[in-house]
C-alpha cells in the first residue's frame, strides 16, 4: 500500500469571497468614503470672462502696434552712402562738439494744401516761405487775388491772403489724412550758404536774436551746433528753439526722414537766370497736376518780379565764410554737410 504524503492529504485553503455587488444605484463600499468627501467639494466653475479677455488683449495689442507704427514709422533713407556714423570723431579743438550733424532728423513740417490740384507745398524757413505761401495760395484760390486787387508778388508778407484758411494751412491735424500717395508734395530748396547768410543777416544782425554772440559769427555757429545736437540725439522735451527752427539743415524739415522718395524738390536761387529755371521746373510739376498754362505763365512772371538777390553785405559775408577754412567754413560744413550732398550742391 502506497503511503500518501502528508501535504497531499491537506485541503486547499478556501478562496477569498468576493463581496456581493451593491444594489443598483449604490456605490461600492471602497468608493463610498471617497464619495462622501467629494460631495462636499464643489467643482470649480469655468468662467466665460477668460474667453472674453483673450480677444480683448489681442485687440489692444494690435491697436498699440498700429499706433506705434503711426507715431514712429520706419525711417526712409536716401542712400546708405550719405548716412554717416553718428558716433564719428569729434572736433579736435572742441572735444564736446561732433564733426557734423546727421543727414536726417525728426524735423519741422509746415504744409500748404491745394486739394484742387492734389498739391502740397512744404515751407522751409529761410527758403522764401512767404513766396512759397503766395504761389500755393494763388493755386488754392486765384479769385482771392482778383477780389483784393493783388498779385503773387504783392502778397509777400507774414499775413497773406490765405493765412486764415484752415484747409490751406493744415491747422487741423485731421486734414493731414488727405495727403496720400495721389498728392504731389513740393519743397523749395536753395544753396545752403545763401540760405544761411540771408537768415543770419535778418535774425542776427538786424533782430539780434542769435545767442547774444553780437557780431561774432564763430560764436554763433558753435552754439548753433550745440543746440542742434540735442535734436540730433533724439532728446525729448523742448529742444527746439526759434533759432534752430530757422537755421536747421534743410534735410531736417518737411519729414524728409520719412518721405524723401515722395517729395519733389525744386531749387531756387537769387539771380534772374536761377529764378527763371526755378519757375520752369515748378511749372513742369504743376502741368503734370493739371494746372492750366495760363496760370503757369502768371506764376513765372510774378516770380521774376520778386527781388531775391543777395545784398552786398550778404555776399560779403558768404565770401568771408568760405575764405576762413580753418574756422568759419569748417563749422559751416559741420552744420550743413548733408544739405550739399543730398540736394546736389557743390562744396
Amino acid at each position: 500500500m502506497v503511503k500518501k504524503h502528508k501535504h497531499e492529504c491537506q485541503k486547499p485553503p478556501p478562496l477569498p469571497t468576493t463581496p456581493p455587488p451593491p444594489p443598483v444605484g449604490e456605490l461600492p463600499t471602497q468608493y463610498k468614503r471617497m464619495s462622501s468627501t467629494l460631495q462636499h467639494v464643489q467643482p470649480p466653475r469655468r468662467s466665460n470672462h477668460a474667453y472674453l479677455l483673450v480677444p480683448f488683449v489681442i485687440t489692444v495689442g494690435l491697436m498699440w502696434f498700429a499706433y506705434s507704427q503711426w507715431k514712429n514709422p520706419p525711417q526712409a533713407q536716401l542712400q546708405p552712402s550719405v548716412v554717416t556714423d553718428r558716433y564719428r570723431p569729434r572736433v579736435a579743438w572742441m572735444s564736446d562738439l561732433i564733426k557734423s550733424l546727421p543727414p536726417f532728423a525728426q524735423g519741422y513740417r509746415a504744409e500748404k494744401f491745394v486739394p484742387k490740384y492734389k498739391l502740397s507745398g512744404c515751407t522751409i524757413n529761410g527758403n522764401f516761405p512767404e513766396m512759397n505761401t503766395a504761389i500755393f495760395c494763388y493755386l488754392y484760390n486765384s479769385t482771392l487775388y482778383t477780389s483784393a486787387n493783388k498779385t503773387i508778388s504783392q502778397d509777400i508778407g507774414e499775413t497773406g491772403l490765405c493765412s486764415k484758411i484752415a484747409e490751406f494751412n493744415m491747422n487741423d491735424w485731421k486734414l493731414w489724412d488727405k495727403i496720400n500717395d495721389d498728392f504731389r508734395r513740393i519743397v523749395f530748396i536753395q544753396h545752403p550758404l545763401e540760405r544761411f547768410v540771408r537768415s543770419y543777416k535778418k535774425l542776427c544782425k538786424i533782430e539780434r536774436k542769435c545767442f547774444n554772440c553780437q557780431d561774432n559769427l564763430s560764436c554763433f555757429m558753435r552754439k548753433l551746433l550745440k543746440q542742434h545736437e540735442k535734436t540730433a540725439e533724439g532728446l525729448a522735451g523742448p529742444v527746439r528753439t526759434f533759432i534752430t527752427n530757422h537755421f536747421s539743415p534743410q534735410t531736417w524739415n518737411c519729414h524728409f526722414n520719412r518721405e524723401f522718395q515722395k517729395i519733389r524738390t525744386v531749387k531756387i536761387g537769387g539771380n534772374q537766370t536761377e529764378r527763371a529755371e526755378f519757375s520752369d521746373n515748378l511749372n513742369e510739376i504743376l502741368g503734370e497736376q493739371g494746372v492750366a498754362q495760363e496760370v503757369q505763365r502768371i506764376i513765372k512772371e510774378e516770380v521774376l518780379k520778386i527781388p531775391l538777390e543777395l545784398s552786398p553785405d550778404e555776399r560779403e559775408l558768404a565770401v568771408a565764410i568760405k575764405r576762413d577754412h580753418d574756422d568759419l567754413y569748417r563749422l559751416f560744413r559741420y552744420l550743413y554737410e548733408h544739405d550739399f550732398i543730398v540736394f546736389g550742391y557743390p562744396f
